[in-house]
């Protein structure tokens, strides 16, 4: 017989969890054989999830209380020159529990304020003139927004040098171990590995959630930055001369999951010659930092 309980503090947090799990589409990593449904007022819960046997909690008002958490808006920001074909609400919004969420193009660069990155949900470093280059300081605020559940997109060389000091190359400094890829050879001294242009084909090697539904295409032209995963990442798509196996392959998009951490992609080529792939991936780390945020309240 379920047994029904007054919500406090502990259980409105616990709610907040699973319905950051629910929102996720991730409840059977807890338990396989776990469940949560809501009728009038009450939510259900099957399964262990760490209570004893199944429980009902008497959830009347709850689903408003976690409605009114779920921000309206969402920030997209963008560092590097401004382009105003992703500018405004490019990336649309979608329902988080019959809310709607709007996700807002910033744009950031060297001259705005020093807390330009607060409160990102995804952090964009374009390879340009001006998104090549971060500083250390900058670096290390990118790395706190990402610790709070902000998915990260670098592009080439987007944030991997430094106007103060030139021996800066790659992401180490201020940034380890979030960006997905190494541009560097090895010594002391970082040289890149280099860039090619080519055209060829674009291939999807490992399926990702955030690119269902993009296959291999054609494209001219591209300037590719040759990289390498870190360890742990995986490449899901390479940038190929020709079909024969012998032919020159590059990673074209390297994917780093970490634990309770947002995605991180690295693109060696100007993603934005790819609107639908960077619409893909803004929008799916977008969803990831919200459910990031139910998990981050529970706690």
């Amino acid at each position: 017989m379920l047994k029904s309980v007054k919500l406090n503090r502990k259980a409105f947090a616990f709610l907040l969890v699973l319905f950051a799990l629910v929102f996720a589409g991730c409840l059977d990593w807890l338990n396989g054989s776990a469940s949560v449904n809501m009728q009038g007022g009450v939510v259900n819960v099957s399964g262990s999830l760490g209570v004893n046997g199944n429980a009902s909690f008497n959830a009347s008002g709850v689903q408003q209380g976690v409605l009114s958490v779920i921000p309206s808006n969402l920030s997209a920001c963008f560092y590097g020159n401004e382009n105003e074909r992703f500018s405004g609400n490019f990336f649309g919004n979608f329902s988080a529990m019959g809310k709607t969420v709007f996700i807002q193009s910033k744009w950031v660069n060297a001259s705005t304020s020093n807390d330009s990155f607060a409160g990102c949900a995804v952090i964009v470093l374009l390879d340009d003139d001006e998104g090549r280059y971060l500083e250390r300081a900058e670096r290390e605020k990118v790395s706190r927004e990402l610790a709070k559940g902000a998915g990260l997109i670098v592009i080439g060389e987007g944030g991997a040098l430094s106007q103060l000091d030139g021996s800066i190359y790659g992401w180490d400094a201020g940034m380890a171990g979030v960006v997905p890829a190494i541009i560097t050879g090895p010594g002391k001294d970082a040289m890149p590995l280099g860039r090619h242009v080519l055209s060829g084909i674009f291939a999807p090697t490992k399926t990702d959630p955030a690119f269902n539904g993009i296959g291999r295409f054609h494209f001219d032209g591209w300037q590719v930055v040759e990289a390498l995963p870190v360890r742990g990442s995986d490449v899901i798509a390479t940038a190929k001369e020709r079909e024969e196996p012998s032919s020159p392959s590059y990673p074209a998009i390297i994917r780093l999951n970490t634990p309770l951490r947002n995605t991180a992609y690295y693109f060696s080529y100007n993603v934005l010659d790819t609107p639908q792939v960077l619409f893909n991936a803004v929008r799916f780390q977008s969803q990831q930092y919200l459910y990031l945020f139910f998990l981050r309240a529970g706690r």
